[in-house]
């Protein structure tokens, strides 16, 4: 193994695909189920069969494409999370009432619904409170009606420390199933005592673009080696990203990898 050996794990990798097929269910939304279940088989099957895809055999690739899709398109930062050795993961069905929503994008009636960092049953009070339970009940199973079924797809949460479930994603389907009254939703858990990941993936891209800015002088030395230094002490996979791929010339790569 080039990497290390949590990177390679089939539960991340499951993770990984799961959160992108969820979301190509939106993109793509004029396929049939059909055609659908074609593309879910080949993005389940990247990092398995990589060579199939001309995706590289170590998972550079497969990372840094889930990176590019969920980060670049959907503005959804999960590969460090999902990669972070210091998460371990767990496919479960947790009760919908457990949950702490981290979104904000909710709206009902014109009016926005208060549920970030909040705990799910705050909002069901709020809307109880205002008279929009009717109302968002038909606004979500109107959202959920279109396309691709999705409203059985795994939740992507962190639970801590403390026992809280955290919705990283899958926000809606929490309240659609709190409103439908559902005793249970599929979720995959990431379990992380510590306050921050750590030993995560960090895209191959970004460190080549660090790189141009040192180049192109945007940025010294001192302050190139200090912020690699620092990407280095929290992936390992990161500084065998930079010694591979980066275009640094030989004697720079020897200084900013001495001591690192």
């Amino acid at each position: 193994m080039k990497y290390p050996k949590h990177i390679y794990e089939p539960l991340r990798y499951n993770v990984a695909s799961s959160i992108v097929a969820h979301e190509f269910k939106k993109i793509f939304g004029e396929l049939t189920p059909a055609e659908y279940k074609k593309i879910e088989s080949q993005i389940y099957d990247w990092p398995i069969h990589p060579e199939k895809y001309s995706i590289t055999k170590e998972p550079r690739d497969f990372w840094n494409g889930i990176e590019g899709i969920m980060t670049g398109f959907r503005l959804k930062g999960v590969v460090r999370f999902i990669t972070a050795e210091n998460v371990v993961w767990t496919r479960e069905n947790v009760n919908p009432t457990e949950f702490i929503l981290c979104t904000d994008h909710f709206h009902i009636n014109d009016e926005k619904i208060p549920t970030w960092n909040k705990h799910v049953k705050e909002v069901y009070g709020w809307l109880n409170e205002k008279g929009y339970i009717e109302a968002a009940t038909k606004k979500v199973e109107k959202s959920f009606s279109k396309g691709i079924p999705r409203i059985q797809d795994p939740i992507y949460c962190r639970k801590n420390k403390r026992g809280e479930y955290l919705a990283l994603d899958g926000n809606g389907r929490i309240l659609h199933a709190l409103l439908k009254n559902k005793i249970s939703v599929p979720a995959f858990v990431g379990h992380m005592e510590d306050e921050n990941p750590n030993n995560y993936w960090v895209p191959t891209m970004f460190l080549i673009n660090l790189g141009k800015l040192y180049k192109k002088q945007v940025i010294d030395f001192d302050t190139y080696k200090k912020i690699l230094d620092s990407i280095f002490k929290y992936s390992d996979s990161a500084k065998i990203e930079y010694e591979e791929r980066v275009p640094d010339e030989s004697d720079l790569k020897e200084k900013i990898l001495k001591l690192a």
